[in-house]
C-alpha cells in the first residue's frame, strides 16, 4: 500500500451553489485529494453515504430541499450512515456564534467561515485528519466531542463513559440513558497510509499552489458577483410588495459575502455581513427608514463590485462603509 496517498480519500462537497464549491475542488486536488463529488442536495449525500461511503463530508448550511445542520444530524445515525464518526465540516457565510453552536450541536467536526482560502481550509482539514476529537454516543447526542478541554463544567458531573463499543451497533447504546466516550478511529490516516502530520505532506508551498487555483477563478467570477448584486437590487426592491423578499435578499447576501471575499473584495464581505445583521434582527418592513438603509447598503456594494471600484482609494472606500455603519447605529436607536 502506497504511504501517504489522499488521492482516494472520497470527500463529498455539498453546496447549491456549484461554482463556489468547483473552486473549492480545484484547492482541494491542490493539495492532493482527487476523489471528489460535487451534489446540492441533501438526499445525494445521503444516497452516497449509504452506496460508496464518504471518508469526509463538506457542506454548506443550505442546501437544495435541506439544510446542513439538519444533514449532520442524519449522518451521525448508524441508520442512514455507517462511518458515523466521519468528519462533518460545516462551512457556510454564516458566521454568528449562535451558527456556530447550532452547528456544533448538530455533529460537525468543523466550521470554516465563507469566504475561504487554501489555509483556512486546511487547517480545518488537519484538525479533522490528524487531531479528529473523542466522539460521543448517547441518547441526546451523537457526535465529536464538544468539549474542547475534555474535563465537565465546573460543577457538573463527569456523565461521559470511556468504554470501546462497536461503534457500527451504537442504536442501543443510543437509547440506553448512558453516554459513551469512544476514541476516534482516525479513519482518513490509516485509509491514506499516512506516515507523518499532514502539514509536513501538504506544505507551505502547495498551500500556494492551492490558493493560485482558487484565485484563478477571479476574472471569471466577476459575472457571478455582478449577477448576485443585480439580484440583490431587484430583491430589496421587491421588499415592500412581497414579504418573502427578505429571505431572498439574506440568501443573496450570504452569497456575495462567500463570492466576493473569496476573490479579494474584503470590504464588501464586511458591508454584506453588516447588512446581514441588520436585515436578519433590525430589518422592519413596515419602516419607510428601513427600506432607505437598506437600498443605501446596496448602493455602496455596487460601488465597491463595481468596474469603477478602483476610483475609490483605500480611504474612500473605508469612508463609504463608516457612513453605512453610522446610518445604521442611529436606526437601531431609532434616532435617525
Amino acid at each position: 500500500m502506497k504511504a501517504n496517498d489522499l488521492s482516494k480519500t472520497h470527500i463529498v462537497l455539498a453546496d447549491a451553489d456549484v461554482r463556489i464549491a468547483n473552486v473549492m475542488k480545484q484547492a482541494l486536488r491542490g493539495m492532493g485529494f482527487e476523489n471528489i463529488t460535487i451534489v446540492s442536495k441533501g438526499s445525494e449525500v445521503l444516497d452516497i453515504a449509504q452506496e460508496e461511503g464518504i471518508d469526509l463530508l463538506i457542506t454548506e448550511w443550505e442546501l437544495e430541499s435541506t439544510n446542513g445542520t439538519d444533514l449532520g444530524k442524519l449522518l451521525r445515525d448508524p441508520s442512514y450512515n455507517q462511518n458515523i464518526m466521519m468528519p462533518i465540516m460545516m462551512s457556510t457565510a454564516r458566521a454568528e456564534i449562535s451558527d456556530v453552536k447550532s452547528a456544533r450541536d448538530s455533529g460537525m467536526s468543523e466550521f470554516l467561515v465563507k469566504p475561504f482560502t487554501s489555509q483556512s481550509l486546511f487547517a480545518r482539514l488537519k484538525r479533522s485528519i490528524d487531531h479528529p476529537p473523542d466522539f460521543i454516543i448517547s441518547e441526546k447526542f451523537t457526535g465529536p466531542d464538544r468539549r474542547r478541554r475534555g474535563n465537565p463544567p465546573p460543577g457538573m458531573k463527569e456523565l461521559r463513559v470511556e468504554e470501546p463499543i462497536k461503534v457500527l451497533g451504537v442504536n442501543q447504546s443510543r437509547n440506553n440513558g448512558r453516554a459513551y466516550m469512544v476514541p476516534n478511529d482516525k479513519r482518513i490516516r490509516k485509509q491514506a497510509n499516512l506516515t507523518m502530520p499532514l502539514d509536513q505532506l501538504i506544505t507551505q508551498e502547495v498551500l500556494v499552489e492551492a490558493q493560485a487555483s482558487i484565485d484563478a477563478f477571479k476574472e471569471e467570477s466577476a459575472s457571478w458577483i455582478g449577477g448576485d448584486v443585480l439580484a440583490l437590487e431587484n430583491a430589496v426592491q421587491q421588499l415592500r410588495v412581497n414579504g418573502n423578499s427578505k429571505k431572498e435578499v439574506l440568501q443573496l447576501l450570504l452569497s456575495l459575502k462567500s463570492r466576493a471575499g473569496t476573490f479579494g473584495h474584503d470590504n464588501a464581505v464586511k458591508v454584506c455581513f453588516e447588512m446581514y445583521l441588520f436585515m436578519q434582527h433590525v430589518f422592519d418592513r413596515q419602516a419607510d427608514v428601513h427600506h432607505k438603509l437598506a437600498a443605501r447598503y446596496v448602493d455602496v456594494l455596487k460601488i465597491l463590485l463595481s468596474q469603477q471600484a478602483e476610483r475609490y482609494d483605500a480611504a474612500m472606500q473605508q469612508a463609504l462603509i463608516d457612513e453605512l455603519t453610522k446610518m445604521t447605529q442611529r436606526v437601531r436607536l431609532s434616532q435617525w
